[in-house]
């Protein structure tokens, strides 16, 4: 038991690393824009760096693949190290990235978001697999919640820094310097997670399946059901939509609402740290009384209560349109990941958590453009929540869907 909660401790850093330099770049959207696009207008120059928000996250797929593929092949540590250390070096390249050299400098920016992407698409797939493969039946969702709650605290750590920045600093502070702040630091939290992972031990899972003494029929890939990877992909496909939403809502709130930015980022900053503590709640729940049977409680919550929050949101109540929004995605994010890894067998299972993963995350990861754009278009909120009730729709239908054919391998 001591070693899955190091485990847990160890997987919960690389992702907390992720989700901290994946939140930094959306959140420092307002001052990546003016200085790499600054020919254009302020909503504009939002939605252009949106969209190579949206390109490196859209690689997350083959970030996923090659991972996932040589996960399944030669083990699920290795690829966590080498994980944790391409994510690093990318978001240290975009913390030093020189601005004044014109499209050499959105270039490279581009080519280190991209690398991002790449491995964000095999950080989360790889550290839930590594958990569940490692835990017990009846501790998966708990130990799982408890790496989300690395992720949480990480986006909270994010917004943290950006609380302090955006108090301290000026607008033009921030474009000379205080933008680079939240990539460099990242650097440091890569490297404790570095010297954590080395220290992990590969999956039983893992060596019994490619274990000399195994039948060949276990060691051997199963079929590879294209029904399974589309269920995969509902079961992530809401919380995906609201996680990428609620990068924009800095943008949209500052510029649409006219809340002051420090107040938004508190209000975010509160809500990820309060209710990133339930994910291991919520994750044990799931344990207890099923975790399909809760995923569809979160869903059905989602849809109701949406646009309610949006008329929260309209009377000025920030913080607590805040803590709802996020207390919804950890309903979700505290049982899909365990959902996910039933759905395939272990011999492929990293690749087809990725493929479903990375792949579903990398067309939400387009929400905020859309939600941008939607913005521009319509001059009202109503595109947006026509978005998350669809996404709504997806999710209902994929949880009973998980709850029918599910198999356990």
């Amino acid at each position: 038991m001591q070693k899955n909660y190091f485990n847990a401790l160890a997987a919960s850093i690389g992702s907390g690393l992720e989700y901290f330099a994946f939140i930094s770049f959306a959140l420092q959207a307002q001052y990546i824009g003016a200085l790499f696009f600054p020919q254009d207008a302020r909503i504009q120059g939002v939605l252009n760096t949106f969209l190579i928000f949206a390109t490196g996250s859209f690689v997350t797929v083959i970030g996923g693949c090659i991972f996932g593929a040589l996960g399944d092949r030669f083990g699920r540590k290795s690829m966590f190290i080498y994980a944790i250390l391409l994510m690093s070096l990318a978001s240290l390249g975009i913390g030093i990235l020189p601005v004044h050299w014109g499209w050499i400098s959105l270039g490279l920016l581009i080519v280190f978001r991209v690398l991002q992407g790449i491995s964000q698409g095999a950080e989360l797939p790889g550290a839930i697999t590594f958990i569940v493969e490692h835990a017990e039946d009846h501790n998966k969702g708990w130990l799982c919640g408890l790496m989300f709650l690395g992720v949480g605290l990480g986006a909270g750590l994010a917004t943290s820094i950006n609380v302090v920045l955006t108090h301290f600093l000026s607008f033009e502070e921030m474009l000379a310097y205080g933008w680079r702040i939240p990539f460099l630091a990242s650097t440091v939290l890569g490297l404790l997670g570095l010297i954590l992972r080395r220290r992990v031990t590969e999956t039983p899972v893992f060596l019994k399946i490619h274990s000399s003494a195994a039948p060949l029929s276990q060691r051997e890939p199963g079929s590879f059901y294209i029904v399974h990877l589309l269920l995969g992909f509902g079961l992530v496909f809401l919380g995906a939509i609201l996680v990428s939403l609620g990068l924009y809502w800095p943008a949209f709130l500052s510029n649409y609402y006219h809340f002051d930015m420090e107040q938004v980022f508190f209000s975010i900053m509160l809500a990820f740290i309060l209710t990133a503590f339930l994910l291991p709640v919520f994750g044990a729940l799931g344990d207890r009384y099923g975790r399909g049977k809760l995923y569809l409680v979160g869903v059905v919550l989602v849809i109701v209560f949406m646009p309610l929050l949006f008329e929260v949101l309209a009377k000025g109540q920030l913080i607590a349109f805040s803590l709802i929004y996020y207390l919804l995605i950890v309903v979700l994010a505290a049982n899909y990941p365990v959902m996910l890894t039933e759905l395939f067998p272990p011999q492929h299972r990293f690749l087809s958590v990725a493929i479903s993963y990375a792949g579903c995350y990398a067309i939400a990861s387009f929400a905020p453009a859309l939600a941008a754009f939607l913005l521009l278009r319509q001059g009202n909120d109503h595109g947006l929540l026509i978005l998350i009730e669809s996404a709504g729709v997806i999710g209902l239908l994929a949880g009973l869907g998980y709850i029918k054919i599910r198999r356990k391998y």
